[in-house]
């Protein structure tokens, strides 16, 4: 006779969550009433895929109903560099952008409607620079995410694609 195991593995289980779901009694954050005195935050991306930030103005935006601030990366206190391992991202570009929406302000009001009005308002100005698009580019332009990792047994050069 063969003992049966006691391992849940293999066998079917109910998610945690599951009677919520089918039920409709979840309960989602939007589903939440918002605590009193509560801000909205509503990112604002770069236009430019690179481009170096040389100007950037909030008072308009701050002049608007409803909006309480405008963020930009000198308000970060502390350090700005986030990221899962390396902490080598920043959370809101400082000079230079390097994607297409790229967070470079953070606006905080009453309302996402507040927000993306204060958004609107916002006078940023970049200079647009090339945008490096492929590896090949990349290391043409030295542009590199850390330092080349150096193989040293076989022909690694050698096997290598030729640079463009």
């Amino acid at each position: 006779m063969t003992e049966v195991s006691q391992s849940p593995l293999g066998r079917p289980a109910v998610h945690e969550s599951a009677l919520g779901h089918v039920t409709g009694s979840a309960r989602y954050v939007d589903d939440l009433p918002e605590p009193a005195g509560m801000l909205h935050g509503l990112p604002v991306g770069s236009p430019v895929a690179r481009g170096r930030l040389v100007a950037r103005r909030a008072e308009r935006a701050l002049a608007l109903p409803g909006v309480h601030a405008v963020l930009f990366a000198a308000d970060v206190p502390g350090h700005n560099r986030i990221g899962p391992i390396v902490h080598d991202e920043p959370l809101l570009a400082e000079d230079e952008v390097f994607a297409e929406g790229q967070v470079v302000a953070l606006v905080l009001g009453d309302s996402v409607a507040a927000c993306r009005a204060g958004a609107k308002a916002l006078e940023l100005e970049f200079e647009e620079l090339p945008a490096i698009l492929t590896v090949a580019e990349a290391l043409e332009a030295g542009s590199l995410l850390a330092p080349p990792h150096e193989m040293r047994r076989g022909d690694v050069a050698g096997r290598w694609p030729a640079r463009r």
